[in-house]
């Protein structure tokens, strides 16, 4: 077995998730990457698919395993996103990827999840990127699949409320409200929140950014392509505010940060555990509650990371483009 840290990513694949793949497959950094796993959220889990191997290919990792999962939320469907573009990856003009045959999985993410947990017990870290419908299923499809992960790093939620898809909730939790009270109320592993809220005081600046667009490599090129819609979104003060950037005034990696966490956790500055839960209905359905004051002294906490070491982050995001 690999004494590396054995990570498995769940996706919806826009820009921000392909940068936090490219974190994950930093050569850098001491983790392994066993397969990641497809969710309908900023496109369709097809599109997604395909996006996911896009970014493999730009990586050089075409090795690494990747399983479509859920077409749709739970309960109710939601609208694709635009921010990323209608493919999902900036709408950047490439070369049709073909995929080798023996790429094509027929086994479900849902299904993988669940194998790789029972082969790995203890050992995986699961970052979740993506709307958590996935993760919801495959735990009620295998009661306690989340005792035998060892911890879910998850990009979603707001800490405070500040929605960016209404006034009160987060894109991805908004996606799948009840996929994220599953997750939140049932999970039995160590579950840590990176909130809308952290990756807005964690942004970095577009000057910043640019530079890793200018590292001419495969990778920092690849980054520069997709990112081109997005970053001309947040350069400009009178787009922002209609993608729900109202607070942005730098570079928001999102994703990114979640990889970054989970694979070298020592990077948090300040972090509360506290029980959090789901708002599922009304004009706040898809916000995050987090119970900052410990009344439900019952519920399982879970770690909300209120702020990271910076300049090691900016150094993660340099290696994950060389």
């Amino acid at each position: 077995m690999s004494s590396k840290n054995l990570m498995v990513i769940d996706c919806d694949a826009g820009v921000d998730d392909a940068h936090a793949i490219m974190v994950a497959l930093s050569s850098n950094l001491d983790a392994e990457v066993l397969a990641i796993t497809c969710v309908k959220g900023n496109v369709h889990v097809d599109k997604v698919w395909y996006n996911v191997h896009r970014v493999l290919d730009a990586c050089d990792k075409k090795e690494i395993p990747v399983y479509q999962g859920a077409a749709s939320a739970l309960l109710m469907p939601t609208p694709e996103a635009d921010f990323h573009g209608k493919d999902g990856l900036g709408d950047a003009p490439h070369a049709k990827l073909t995929i080798h045959p023996d790429h094509h999985r027929a086994e479900h993410a849902v299904d993988m999840l669940i194998s790789l947990a029972n082969k790995h017990p203890g050992l995986i870290s699961l970052i979740a990127i993506g709307p958590l419908t996935n993760l919801a299923l495959a735990e009620r499809m295998d009661p306690g699949f989340s005792s035998k992960l060892k911890a879910v790093y998850i990009m979603g939620g707001n800490m405070h409320g500040k929605g960016n898809v209404t006034p009160t909730a987060e894109f991805n939790f908004h996606q799948d409200p009840e996929a994220a009270y599953i997750v939140l109320e049932t999970f039995q592993c160590q579950v840590y929140l990176l909130t809308w809220e952290l990756t807005l005081a964690t942004e970095v600046t577009l000057n910043c950014f640019k530079d890793l667009l200018k590292m001419d490599t495969k990778r920092s090129n690849f980054l520069k392509d997709i990112s081109k819609k997005s970053y001309d979104i947040m350069a400009d003060k009178e787009l922002r505010p209609q993608f729900g950037c109202i607070e942005s005034d730098g570079w928001n990696c999102c994703d990114a940060l979640a990889s970054a966490v989970a694979i070298d956790p020592s990077i948090i500055t300040d972090s509360k555990s506290c029980p959090c839960s789901i708002s599922l209905a009304g004009v706040t359905r898809g916000q995050l509650i987090v119970d900052w004051n410990g009344f439900w002294g019952d519920k399982s906490k879970r770690t909300v990371i209120m702020n990271v070491n910076m300049e090691r982050y900016k150094e993660i995001l340099t290696n994950s483009v060389l």
